[in-house]
């Protein structure tokens, strides 16, 4: 979770990313909301040195791949490439330091991608470069005690490879985790929901779905398509596995391929990646708020906090506040992760390197200077 989010493998999760899905307190919905779609302002000055503030020191020297924030203000979830340690970290911006949570066990091919929520950071841990993505495992880190155990994995496919999973993040919140396994070259799959607090898993659905996504009031949705090659439909369960309503915002949608929500707030691409769509409730239909031009597509590298959302329409990042309807252009930034206390930068590769130097910059939104006038 790209357009350019990440690395060819992780760019093509979810973080994507994964990143829209994490976070235990959902930010509460704007109070205002533009209607019609947003324009955007230039990057004046005030933006400018908003986006100088210092990189986290670490992040200059040695590759890091963020894919989650914390929602302390301080830290985040990121993979990191260092002589000293690989895998899984958790790094405070503010002292430099990191915790290490998961080695990778083949530095040159293990990847990875996660979704916090407060007290569960649950990973998908990607071993191969070059088998599209099956082969995985997802890990739960709990981060009260510390410890990490397995709660899934691909399913083989009985002759040395893995059947293909649909490509998106973990989904996490309130203490429950959902993901979608393949167990067939049909695109058969399995719909997981993991108690992360009783270590229980649970299959909600078999059938031909496609990534789920958990949103907050414990709802699970996801797309299915009725049998290989028929035109996909939206489905919803309870945690429990108790058939749901579909939410407005997912009414009548046939994919939902680089979704970003942070459980109540949701946007997403159309199904033609020409447009982008918004909602501040997952109770209510999302409206379009850009449409890319001609040759231009919606990148898959979206994060949203409430009425603040980063998106970007190829090669352009932007961030904009849906209470005013307003955009500003993002110089030289690869994608944005965001949650309700800040707005994280990563800086573009200078290289195509496996493990490029790329800083990254933990903003705070409550420095965050007013969008910039339209024009």
């Amino acid at each position: 979770m790209s357009g350019s989010r990440l690395s060819v493998t992780v760019a093509c999760v979810a973080v994507l990313a994964a990143a829209g899905c994490g976070g235990s307190t959902p930010t509460p919905p704007p109070t205002t909301v533009a209607t019609g779609k947003w324009c955007t302002g230039k990057t004046d000055a005030a933006w400018r040195r908003w986006l100088s503030t210092p990189a986290v020191e670490l992040s200059t020297t040695t590759s890091v791949t963020p894919w989650a924030l914390a929602g302390d203000g301080r830290t985040f979830f990121a993979s990191l490439a260092s002589p000293d340690f690989t895998g899984v970290v958790r790094i405070n911006a503010e002292t430099n330091t990191y915790v290490r949570i998961r080695a990778f066990r083949d530095p040159q091919q293990f990847q990875a991608v996660g979704a916090f929520d407060g007290r569960f950071l649950v990973i998908r841990e990607y071993h191969r470069l070059n088998d599209a993505l099956a082969d995985y495992t997802v890990h739960a880190w709990d981060a009260t005690s510390g410890s990490v155990w397995q709660i899934g994995s691909a399913v083989s496919d009985g002759d040395g490879g893995f059947f293909p999973s649909p490509w998106r993040d973990v989904s996490v919140r309130g203490g429950f985790a959902t993901w979608t396994t393949g167990t067939g070259d049909d695109g058969s799959g399995e719909v997981h929901v993991y108690d992360l607090v009783r270590r229980v898993d649970r299959v909600v659905r078999r059938g031909h779905p496609a990534g789920a996504v958990l949103l907050d009031g414990a709802v699970v949705v996801w797309p299915e398509s009725p049998g290989p090659g028929e035109q996909a439909v939206m489905r919803a369960t309870t945690v429990t596995g108790t058939p749901a309503p579909v939410p407005a915002a997912f009414a009548g949608r046939g994919l939902m391929d680089g979704l970003a929500t942070d459980g109540r707030a949701v946007a997403l691409p159309g199904d033609d990646w020409t447009t982008l769509s918004w909602t501040a409730d997952w109770s209510r239909p999302t409206a379009t708020v850009v449409t890319a031009g001609d040759d231009e597509v919606i990148t898959n590298s979206l994060a949203v906090a409430g009425d603040l959302v980063g998106y970007g329409v190829d090669p352009l990042r932007f961030l904009a506040d849906a209470s005013t309807g307003r955009a500003v252009e993002l110089p030289d930034v690869a994608y944005t992760l965001v949650d309700e206390q800040s707005v994280l930068v990563l800086a573009r590769a200078g290289d195509k390197s496996l493990h490029p130097v790329q800083p990254v910059r933990l903003l705070s939104r409550r420095s965050m200077p007013p969008m910039p006038a339209c024009g």
